[in-house]
């Protein structure tokens, strides 16, 4: 009866940790005209061409503390909307910034992309929270020209917020050890119990 009882904690343990709850998504669209002083014909023709495009952000609405989740950014085009004659030839670099703490992301809190339109393209970070609590951050997308590097055009402001949930304050790895350790010492104590009455 003990072997059975913590070999079922154990199972239940496991099973209730790895459970992913649903996944928050959210759709924007590029502003229609980009804030900036420059008037230049690169940053209107990026405007335009990236007027039929729309940016999907994924990411759990919940984790563990200690477990590493994904933000993902996927760059979608909009077949109802009506395509620019620029975007074929543009040629850009998306300078994207993860800001939220305490966390590590890798491969880097700032990626840079560079776009070939209507080629597409997805970033994702890999992000492992350092403690339990309400993470609350954001993801700033800037716009920069393949050809001059030098000046980014900030375009979009995206949030993020996922709880984070602890046992005890412990990292769930450290459960997940304990649980597995409890499993097999369940099953070792079945198998010996059950060898013992049939000899």
């Amino acid at each position: 009866m003990v072997s059975g009882l913590c070999f079922l904690v154990a199972l239940i343990g496991l099973i209730a940790t790895s459970f992913h709850g649903p996944q928050a998504v959210g759709i924007y669209r590029f502003p229609a005209n980009f804030v900036t002083g420059d008037d230049s014909e690169w940053i209107t023709a990026a405007s335009q061409a990236l007027a039929p495009y729309q940016v999907e952000v994924r990411y759990p609405e919940q984790s563990w503390q200690g477990e590493t989740f994904l933000i993902q950014i996927n760059f979608l085009y909009d077949e109802s909307a009506v395509a620019s004659a620029s975007e074929s030839s543009l040629a850009l670099i998306l300078n994207t910034a993860l800001e939220m703490d305490p966390v590590t992301a890798k491969p880097a809190k700032r990626i840079l992309l560079p776009m070939q339109l209507p080629h597409l393209g997805s970033i994702q970070w890999e992000v492992t929270p350092e403690d339990h609590s309400l993470l609350q951050g954001k993801i700033w997308i800037s716009l920069m020209s393949a050809q001059d590097a030098e000046t980014s055009i900030p375009v979009l402001v995206l949030p993020v917020e996922v709880e984070v949930r602890s046992i005890l304050g412990l990292e769930i790895r450290v459960w997940r050890y304990s649980w597995t350790v409890l499993g097999i010492v369940g099953l070792f104590l079945f198998v010996k119990n059950w060898t013992r009455t049939f000899h």
